[in-house]
């Protein structure tokens, strides 16, 4: 039984009080070592959300005592999401808007994968236990995760929109649009800040950047953004299925109607 309970989740399959304590057990297991990992941060060199990037807390030449608590935390918290995200991609993928959801979905896979691989490769000088430099692919995996999460959000917050309007037409609509504004505002108004201070600041400013402009506090601001929206989309999504829709032959069906159509028109195409 419990078998069968833990292979459910591993493939999302949730009940509402199975999530709500997933959720809590990911807090925990993710937050906590972070912030042993931070107290454990070298008091001399003062650390700063306004001037030192996430990563420093996962770097052995500058957090020598408390680095794998950090590194412990993003890996974790990595492999944590694939379940809540296929538990998102169910709730999420409705007949209108099929395409957004699987593309949405891609994307948080490949944030997924960053956030893990930040993990594994610090930002630090040396190599780590796989042969490879860390600092060197470090910003690769974080640049990935960074880049998955806001376009996959984009994808998400799409649907919604749309389910919203199509609610305003008269049309079938899935969601409850009030539920979701506060997140998908806090999102928009996240996006625009991140994107129009670091171009400011770029052609204003010399690193670090001063202020409300830090690029270390935006880099914060973005992963407890991601934990805020993968949170709220998993509430407030409904926790049954909207729609079950068949992939396959979905696609197996657009095959089929690209086809016909190549057909149809080499039939009526002059001699």
């Amino acid at each position: 039984m419990n078998q069968n309970i833990f292979f459910r989740i591993l493939q999302g399959k949730f009940k509402l009080k199975e999530l709500r304590g997933y959720l809590l057990i990911i807090t925990i297991l993710f937050f906590i070592p972070l912030f042993i990992s931070l107290s454990l941060y070298p008091k001399e060199l003062e650390y700063s959300v306004m001037k030192d990037m996430v990563s420093y807390l996962g770097s052995w030449d500058k957090n020598p005592r408390g680095y794998q608590f950090f590194n412990f935390s993003f890996i974790f918290l990595g492999f944590a999401y694939f379940p809540l995200i296929q538990y998102l991609h169910r709730r999420i993928s409705v007949p209108r808007c099929k395409w957004f959801a699987i593309c949405g979905t891609i994307f948080l896979i490949l944030s997924a994968i960053g956030i893990i691989g930040i993990g594994f490769f610090p930002d630090a000088d040396g190599k780590n236990l796989f042969g490879i430099e860390g600092r060197k692919i470090h910003f690769d995996f974080a640049y990935l995760a960074v880049i998955g999460f806001l376009a996959g959000m984009i994808c998400y917050i799409e649907i919604i929109v749309e389910d919203y309007i199509a609610m305003l037409r008269n049309k079938q609509n899935y969601f409850d649009f009030k539920k979701f504004k506060i997140p998908i505002i806090y999102f928009l108004l996240f996006f625009i800040g991140l994107i129009a201070t670091q171009i400011y600041a770029k052609n204003h400013f010399v690193r670090p950047y001063p202020g409300f402009f830090s690029k270390s506090m935006w880099e914060w601001t973005i992963f407890m953004s991601s934990f805020f929206e993968m949170y709220s989309f998993s509430i407030l999504l409904p926790n049954h299925i909207p729609v079950e829709i068949d992939y396959k032959n979905y696609i197996l069906g657009l095959i089929k109607d690209d086809k016909n159509l190549l057909e149809s028109s080499i039939e009526v195409s002059p001699p």
